[in-house]
């Protein structure tokens, strides 16, 4: 594993810049809906978004993120809760499911909603594999050194990976009652071998984990090709926004845009132009959706990475497509 998900994250934030998204106040969605947005900082591991519900019954939570930092902004917000929160994890990579370990432990009664499978066949393997990268690279595998801090903090996550199993499996789409709140959660597999979505038809909204992602998206773990047909399926979904699994909240037809572009990247990916073609052809579709200047730079990084080592390697397609 010469590249995993976190390396090729951390070091397109380290080339974009310090600052670029970081991390930023809640944003109130209305109907009792609250973003805690990820960020990208230079030299640190991601966050995903972190989604907040209120309900009749208590608090759901859409995502745990992967930082102490990011974690604990969501603890704070549960501190005053009599209930035990409710969990929904989109999937299992380390920026959306690091923090579940913390929460379940503050929070022992807690149900987690996740794809039970996903976990066990797909991502318990690459973790491990991680891990031994991860171990492999210590400067000082004896004893905590300074130099090793944000590998032994990645080490920690996994070690407290058995939180990531869900007691309450997701196994295909369906209605659900949660804390007394009428959902939607669907199971997609491209991008993590069970991806959870949920829909909310009263507040008008989706939150799509990494099947969307901005600036670019992030296809690490991804079958490249099956996520055309879960975006397809997010698109016949009765929305008005949606909340992605990195970067703000886009409307339905700034999602359109989103998903034509990736059709048209898969499709340039697979033909013979070239790798900074089809990137520059990512750009170009998106355009209407205003990209900061520090965004198109991390985009860039992101399809560099993406194009010649997930999307045209045909052994790593091989792997993740395979069974899905």
């Amino acid at each position: 594993m010469g590249k995993t998900w976190a390396k090729a994250l951390w070091a397109a934030a380290l080339c974009a810049g310090a600052g670029i998204a970081a991390a930023q106040d809640a944003v109130d969605l209305g109907e009792g809906y609250t973003l805690l947005p990820g960020r990208f900082v230079a030299g640190e591991q991601p966050d995903a978004n972190s989604v907040l519900i209120k309900a009749p019954q208590g608090v759901i939570v859409f995502d745990a993120g992967r930082s102490v930092a990011h974690t604990q902004r969501i603890l704070d917000r549960l501190a005053a809760e009599s209930n035990a929160p409710i969990l929904v994890n989109s999937h299992w990579h380390l920026d959306h499911a690091g923090g579940l370990g913390a929460i379940r432990k503050a929070h022992p009664g807690a149900l987690l909603f996740a794809s039970d499978a996903a976990i066990r066949n797909v991502g318990a393997p690459y973790l491990a594999a991680y891990r031994e990268e991860l171990v492999a690279g210590l400067k000082n595998p004896e004893e905590p050194v300074p130099e090793d801090a944000k590998a032994r903090a990645e080490l920690a996550l996994i070690g407290a990976s058995i939180a990531f199993y869900p007691t309450n499996n997701v196994p295909r789409s369906r209605d659900v009652e949660l804390a007394g709140r009428s959902l939607h959660l669907g199971l997609a597999s491209a991008i993590s071998g069970g991806d959870v979505w949920l829909r909310d038809d009263e507040a008008g909204l989706l939150l799509a984990g990494d099947l969307v992602t901005l600036p670019a998206p992030m296809l690490d773990t991804a079958c490249a090709e099956i996520l055309v047909d879960d975006l397809n399926v997010l698109w016949a979904q009765d929305f008005e926004r949606l909340v992605p699994g990195h970067g703000r909240v886009i409307d339905r037809d700034e999602f359109r845009i989103w998903q034509l572009a990736y059709e048209d990247l898969l499709k340039c990916s697979k033909g013979r132009k070239s790798a900074e073609s089809c990137r520059d052809g990512w750009l170009k579709d998106v355009r209407k959706l205003d990209l900061s200047d520090a965004d198109k730079a991390l985009a860039t990084q992101i399809l560099d990475h993406a194009i010649p080592n997930l999307i045209r390697d045909k052994a790593v397609q091989g792997k993740y497509c395979e069974g899905r």
